[in-house]
């Protein structure tokens, strides 16, 4: 099929297809590109010609899309209860808590559905504060982490009051930064038996400092930004960034933690998720991709994604298979 428009329509890899009313088609790899847009392999049912349809990295829209059954549920949170899909598997003693990235859905982690399922890993798809799922916070900002953290350490309280003894924390882009905050702060955190994390903030003085970059504004200017949100805790001011900085608190990392991330990401920068490994070689796996962009590295690269994740699930023994879930 052909797709008209920018850069986006040559993106690699396999993709959902939005219609303006919300219905999805599944889109494959590049197959040509064409002037003003792109033909792509088509799976699954063809589109209606038209315009006004977008591509999504959310190839999965629902559980069941990703061939796994799950159903909505309430998780109380200091906010108030908030959406989440919730997947069982095995003895329901292991979860996992997948945790989406500033701005996205929870969709944006269906993509890992199958592994948890395949390792009999319950998993549960959270929603946070200010996100499009979430509730407001008083004054309606992210927190970058310091304040979404407490809503995902209800989260694993939730998991706690339904049988978890052991949860693994997913986190994507900035649901990197949540993860990592949750591990430091949160009252669960005893349950936190390791990280899985899909191109990360590790550090968001460096990320401020790459934008600014990108955006061709004076180095002065990103450093200064940097600095400025650095000073304070998390008050109407901002949040402290630098306090959140896992580069300088690597030696507070007692879990394994994986990382994938692609150094062409041009929102998150590749440099941190590689240093922090450097930083605990014990702990910390960094594996890194090319051309793959950010949060989309399922999407170019799903086997040699999903390979990295079985493996280290495996050699860490947080992959031990379950029997399957019962009603």
């Amino acid at each position: 099929m052909t797709l008209s428009g920018g850069p986006e329509t040559t993106a690699p890899g396999r993709y959902s297809l939005i219609a303006e009313d919300g219905t999805r088609y599944l889109v494959g790899d590049l197959v040509r590109r064409v002037p003003g847009g792109a033909v792509r392999a088509l799976l699954g049912t063809p589109p209606p010609p038209g315009p006004g349809y977008r591509l999504s990295a959310y190839y999965y829209s629902r559980p069941d899309d990703a061939g796994v059954t799950g159903s909505l549920v309430d998780v109380p949170t200091p906010l108030g209860p908030m959406p989440a899909w919730l997947v069982p598997a095995g003895d329901g003693r292991r979860w996992a808590v997948v945790v989406h990235g500033r701005g996205a859905l929870r969709e944006e982690g269906l993509r890992s559905a199958p592994i948890w399922a395949a390792h009999g890993i319950t998993a549960l798809y959270v929603s946070y504060r200010n996100d499009p799922d979430g509730i407001p916070s008083r004054d309606g900002r992210y927190g970058l982490g310091s304040t979404e953290w407490r809503d995902v350490d209800a989260a694993i309280g939730y998991a706690r009051t339904h049988g978890a003894t052991e949860v693994i924390l997913m986190g994507w882009s900035m649901g990197g930064a949540i993860s990592f905050q949750t591990l430091l702060h949160g009252s669960n955190r005893e349950l936190i038996t390791g990280m899985v994390l899909d191109s990360p903030v590790v550090d968001w003085t460096d990320v401020i400092r790459f934008q600014a970059t990108l955006n061709r504004l004076p180095r002065v200017i990103g450093a200064a930004a940097a600095r400025s949100l650095g000073r304070r805790a998390a008050t109407r001011q901002g949040p402290d960034i630098a306090a959140m900085d896992m580069l300088r608190r690597a030696d507070e990392i007692d879990v394994p933690v994986l990382i994938l991330h692609s150094t062409d990401d041009g929102f998150v920068p590749a440099e941190p998720s590689a240093r922090l490994a450097e930083l605990r070689p014990e702990l910390v796996t960094t594996h890194l991709f090319a051309n793959a962009t950010h949060t989309r590295i399922w999407n170019d690269q799903p086997e040699r994604w999903r390979r990295i994740i079985d493996g280290w699930l495996d050699s860490t023994g947080l992959g031990r298979p379950g029997p399957a879930a019962t009603d």
